[in-house]
């Protein structure tokens, strides 16, 4: 038995559910969580009664119960959140997490239903999602995804307030280079990089510069495991040493010039959302020989960052044209790409549901804007709640 086989097992709940942990104690899965591909435990955001209590947390998945020490689990805070264990074959080893609690087990070797073929799929029951036609799925994820992108611009409002706009413009970019696992690491850099600094700067002295900055935020060579900074599962593109790099080149860059300006321009000389990206992405890449940024993540940085940036000072202006453009272009903007939040709410919904959702990223949002305010929370009603609040405007 291979351990994405557990996954599957888990995930799918193949199991005789007359559940008990090593210990006699009832086990009821409300919630099996959501499988993380990032650094932690292998499900997330799980729900079950274990006796009479019942727990919110992670779910953690091995072979051998003794894989949680070798894989040095004991000393890791990210586990601290972990409510079962879940193993294929029992030992005596003992199985506690860095804040010294001791994990119920559960062996699934026990329990599993072997006369029924494992999916390749996980799939999840959602309530959410069940009975929703394509119109509806689309107006009520439409809605969520304008919600999200409101309080992003809301945020960004706010911040603004304090200091000068090219300086908000750069701290959210930032996140957005950071997004999803260090992003705080990202703001601290976008505190330390200075442009009255960048303006002293030639391109010789540019590396230095990135060498310092770096050290200070705590990504030296000498300090590269530094807990502000996430290196585990991340991609050779994503590593943040390479960030690092490339959003203090992106500040060098505009050291002389008002990015905010630049890109009020870029936003009026756009007549459609495909122009808008393009325009991006010659303003962000036009100095250098090889692209600083590749295509998919000028999309992040414009969706993530630009956009919402754009539509605070548009809904500012009140300007109603203005206003009318950006919100077109916030409804066809290309999905950007998959990652663990849409491919666990993908597994929620039918197949004729996939089929016909809408293309558009700001659909794609509405699924982050239910997991974040919802799913991780397990409030479930309320969710349920705001759909069908949803749903009855749109009948009326």
């Amino acid at each position: 038995m291979r351990e994405a086989e557990l996954y599957s097992i888990w995930a799918n709940q193949m199991l005789n559910h007359d559940l008990h942990t090593t210990t006699g104690q009832a086990i009821r899965v409300i919630y099996p969580g959501n499988l993380n591909s990032d650094r932690g435990a292998d499900f997330k955001d799980a729900t079950l009664k274990i006796g009479d209590v019942e727990y919110h947390g992670d779910v953690e998945i091995h072979i051998k119960k003794r894989d949680w020490l070798s894989h040095k689990h004991q000393n890791d805070p990210e586990y601290n959140k972990v409510i079962l264990h879940l193993i294929w074959e029992n030992d005596k080893s003992r199985v506690m997490t860095h804040s010294h609690k001791t994990i119920p087990t559960l062996l699934l070797s026990e329990f599993y239903l072997p006369d029924k073929e494992i999916p390749q799929k996980i799939a999840y029951d959602c309530h959410f999602f069940s009975g929703l036609d394509k119109n509806q799925l689309n107006y009520v994820l439409l809605k969520c995804g304008q919600k999200r992108l409101s309080e992003k611009a809301d945020i960004i409002r706010q911040i603004s307030y304090l200091e000068p706009y090219e300086e908000t413009i750069f701290k959210v970019i930032a996140g957005a280079l950071g997004s999803p696992n260090n992003k705080l690491g990202m703001k601290l850099l976008a505190s330390e990089v200075k442009k009255r600094e960048l303006k002293m700067l030639s391109s010789h002295d540019l590396p230095i510069y990135v060498e310092q900055v770096s050290k200070n935020v705590g990504l030296s060579e000498d300090n590269r495991h530094s807990s502000i900074w996430q290196q585990f599962r991340i991609r050779p593109a994503s590593k943040p040493e390479k960030r690092v790099k490339e959003y203090i080149q992106l500040r060098w860059l505009f050291r002389h010039e008002n990015f905010a300006i630049l890109l009020w321009d870029i936003f009026n000389s756009s007549d459609t959302v495909k122009d808008f990206i393009g325009n991006v992405d010659k303003l962000l890449n036009s100095t250098y020989e090889e692209s600083l940024f590749g295509y998919e993540l000028i999309k992040i940085i414009a969706y993530n960052s630009l956009l919402p940036f754009i539509y605070s000072l548009v809904s500012d202006l009140k300007h109603k044209k203005n206003l009318a453009k950006i919100n077109q272009f916030i409804k066809d903007f290309p999905k950007i790409g998959n990652n663990r939040v849409i491919n666990s709410f993908m597994n929620k919904i039918s197949d004729y549901q996939k089929l016909n959702l809408e293309n558009r990223e700001i659909y794609y949002q509405g699924l982050y804007y239910l997991m974040n305010n919802y799913c991780r929370r397990h409030d479930c009603q309320l969710c349920r709640q705001e759909r069908d609040l949803y749903l009855t405007i749109r009948e009326k």
